[in-house]
């Protein structure tokens, strides 16, 4: 388990109730510790909390990508920056603007150098309006190697702008619906990375499906759900305790 997690998997048995951010991760739980099937575990996200806006596909600049991140090693942005790489050999006029900040900003800038890419790939700095860049895009990229539940995919879909992320542990693959509202590629596979952008570059109408979709997914991101699920769990866990045998 993560090491934040592992009081939790020593002391399970103190607890009715065990809430995961994923449920990929719930699942994992599940495998390692089958003597937990007993107590109640439940998967609840983080929601987005802020109104869906939807803009004109027209409005998008379809020949460009956006990461939002902190820069830091885990989030592995060098990564795509190197598959980038390879989209621009084959696409020159395409673009891929990285916002945010932190200790690995030097070396995204030495790298594009390095790469000859200060044409396509641009280190924008922090933003405080990140659902205005995510308007502004064909789709958003992730490659980290490791997250929790990374909510700027869940915000990338609900501003109707796919994810390409890779498939690790834990959050892409809750958030995104493979092969519509975005793409989850194994890891460390830069080629087959830069064959997916290849070809969503060159489909506008690929890119408008993906964008609708990705606006018709974004209810369940919604606080409304994410109330509606604590209720649930915490109703659940008074019912068990409720129930439950004098003593115990």
């Amino acid at each position: 388990p993560q090491p934040y997690f592992a009081y939790v998997c020593a002391h399970r048995d103190r607890f009715d109730g065990i809430v995961f951010l994923t449920e990929a991760e719930r699942k994992d739980y599940l495998k390692k510790y089958p003597d937990a099937s007993r107590w109640s575990t439940f998967a609840i996200p983080h929601p987005y909390p802020h109104p869906v806006v939807p803009v004109d596909f027209s409005e998008r600049d379809h020949r460009k990508a956006v990461i939002v991140s902190r820069f830091d090693p885990v989030k592995r942005i060098d990564y795509a920056i190197d598959i980038f790489k390879l989209v621009t050999d084959q696409l020159p006029d395409v673009t891929l603007e990285i916002y945010g900040f932190g200790q690995e900003t030097n070396k995204y800038v030495e790298q594009i150098k390095k790469l000859r890419l200060t044409y396509n790939v641009f280190v924008r700095g922090f933003t405080d309006d990140p659902a205005s860049v995510f308007r502004s895009a064909a789709f958003s990229m992730m490659t980290s190697y490791v997250e929790g539940y990374p909510l700027t995919l869940a915000e990338s879909i609900c501003n109707g702008c796919p994810v390409f992320a890779f498939d690790i542990k834990y959050g892409p693959s809750d958030v995104i619906r493979d092969g519509r509202t975005g793409y989850l590629i194994p890891f460390k596979d830069h080629a087959a990375f830069a064959e997916k952008i290849i070809a969503y570059f060159e489909d506008e109408d690929l890119q408008r499906a993906f964008s609708e979709n990705a606006y018709a997914d974004a209810p369940r991101f919604s606080t409304d759900v994410f109330l509606k699920n604590w209720a649930f769990f915490t109703e659940a866990m008074v019912r068990r305790k409720t129930r439950a045998p004098q003593g115990v």
